[in-house]
């Protein structure tokens, strides 16, 4: 709203609805699929808007495109301004990619805190005792070699 000096009402309900789907998209399939809806939406508002006639492609996240591939997510009313050009569409498609532009702010992951980096086994306390073991090892793996281990025979 900072972007338009001020709030319309136009704006406001663009706003509302706008809200509305995204916290309806947030409850149905998370916040990674809703980041990603959001940035297919902006990179398909700036393709449509750019004038790129191209056939409809699949896209990597499914999004809802009208015939003339803008997003859905647009209210009809915006979409008929932006239908019809001139600086008020430009000013209406600066709205949306501002809006869609929310994607690099939902938060995906965990904050990496000192514990991520911490080992996963803690290191042995009583090392002289682990010494002690791999020497006492050391000194039967020949027994244990001859009991355990079958000798090859050789055919002639």
């Amino acid at each position: 709203m900072i972007l338009f000096d001020g709030y319309t009402k136009e704006y406001c309900i663009a706003t509302h609805l706008f809200a509305r789907r995204v916290l309806s998209l947030v409850r149905r399939s998370g916040f990674l699929s809703t980041a990603l809806y959001l940035k297919q939406c902006s990179s398909s508002l700036m393709i449509a808007y750019g004038g790129d006639r191209r056939e409809p492609e699949l896209l990597s996240v499914p999004v809802s495109l009208t015939r003339r591939g803008y997003p859905r997510i647009i209210p009809a009313f915006h979409c008929r301004v932006i239908y019809g050009g001139g600086p008020r569409a430009d000013e209406c498609v600066r709205f949306y990619l501002s809006v869609f532009s929310l994607y690099r702010i939902v938060i995906l992951a965990k904050k990496i805190s000192k514990n991520t980096f911490e080992p996963f086994i803690t290191p042995i306390k009583d090392m002289d005792r682990v010494l002690r073991f791999v020497g006492d090892l050391k000194q039967s793996l020949p027994y244990l070699v001859a009991r355990y281990i079958q000798k090859k025979k050789v055919l002639v």
